[in-house]
């Protein structure tokens, strides 16, 4: 019922999972990132075709779900938090930024892997120390986990960062989520209809750094925060706060949903309270993925002039522990379920 094994794929070791026809893969060598989450004929994140594996290897963050500590974007690559100055380097020339955080490229250690019972799952991690390639730009030492497990629950991703060094640790964190649209050669683009928890939009300057000030929403912001529109509505390179929703148990859940309306599938994307933010980019409206993201954090927060609450900078003190989920799970829009294959139908 549940798989997990060693494969190769992009000139690399990958680990292929399945159970109840989910299937993903990860790719630890190029960045920890999740390349691939399907069921059956869908395939839900975007994965490189042959034809983009050198767009791939230039920017892996238009792929699958890379990590990103810090999220987005770093004001000349210069933050200052609990008396520490970080320096990045400047890897967006064109607006003199710092962009997707350290470990987007790094390779990640597999820590496990295996079956247990009908789930699948893989543990992935970072280690750092003085010794540590990023220790130069960020010195402190933390253990840095992923787990990846699939199950009739679909994908359900868990964080931990413990500092295991002496002073408070800037924890920033945001996942980079490609989305294919549409998700299988059967569907259509303009069937495709998205909405997310979306609270208010973060106004931006020049150099698509937020000024500090929220606006409220409008236009199509203000549909994809309802019943939703078209994910190709209008260019999207913009950040919000979230607005959680009440799930079925009465808990507030931040979340995505992108629903092929013809072929009645609906992919759904939770996310967990420490995700208060989100960004929202599809590369120009260009037609074939939309990249709906969570942030622990506003897009700069260490050099916004805002309280924690409001940015969500958190400085984890010496020998604490961060944790977060997040689940990706499809539902079918039919009165059944299939046992065989695990898809919540309904």
């Amino acid at each position: 019922m549940a798989s997990c094994e060693t494969t190769d794929l992009y000139g690399c070791k990958a680990l292929r999972l399945q159970s109840h026809g989910y299937e993903a893969t990860i790719l630890p060598e190029q960045g920890g990132n999740l390349i691939s989450f399907g069921l059956r004929q869908y395939r839900f994140l975007r994965s490189p075709r042959p034809d983009q594996e050198a767009e791939f290897n230039e920017k892996p963050s238009r792929y699958g779900i890379p990590v990103l500590f810090p999220p987005n974007r770093i004001d000349g690559g210069v933050f200052q938090a609990a008396g520490k100055t970080y320096r990045f380097p400047i890897n967006e020339q064109s607006l003199g930024n710092h962009i997707h955080g350290l470990f987007v490229r790094q390779p990640w250690l597999i820590l496990n892997s295996g079956t247990n019972g009908d789930e699948a799952y893989a543990e992935i991690g970072q280690v750092v120390d003085e010794f540590h390639s990023v220790y130069a730009q960020f010195p402190h030492q933390f253990e840095f986990r992923i787990r990846y497990s699939l199950s009739a629950s679909g994908l359900l991703q868990q964080v931990s960062i413990v500092n295991t060094g002496d002073d408070p640790l800037p924890c920033m964190l945001g996942f980079h989520t490609a989305f294919q649209v549409p998700f299988s050669p059967e569907g259509k683009a303009e069937d495709y209809n998205l909405s997310v928890t979306l609270g208010e939009r973060w106004e931006t300057d020049g150099r698509m750094l937020p000024t500090g000030i929220l606006l409220p929403l409008e236009g199509e912001d203000l549909l994809i925060a309802g019943s939703g529109t078209s994910p190709f509505a209008r260019e999207w390179a913009d950040y919000y706060t979230a607005n959680p929703r009440l799930n079925s148990e009465g808990i507030p859940i931040n979340a995505m949903e992108l629903t092929d309306r013809k072929l009645n599938i609906k992919l759904i994307y939770e996310v967990g309270q420490p995700y208060s933010h989100w960004v929202l980019w599809n590369d120009s409206a260009a037609g074939d993925f939309i990249c709906v993201e969570p942030q622990t954090c506003a897009v700069n927060a260490a050099n916004l002039n805002l309280p924690a609450e409001e940015s969500g900078l958190v400085m984890l003190q010496p020998g604490a522990q961060w944790e977060a989920a997040s689940r990706m799970y499809a539902e079918f829009d039919r009165e059944e379920t299939n046992a065989d294959d695990g898809r919540v139908e309904r």
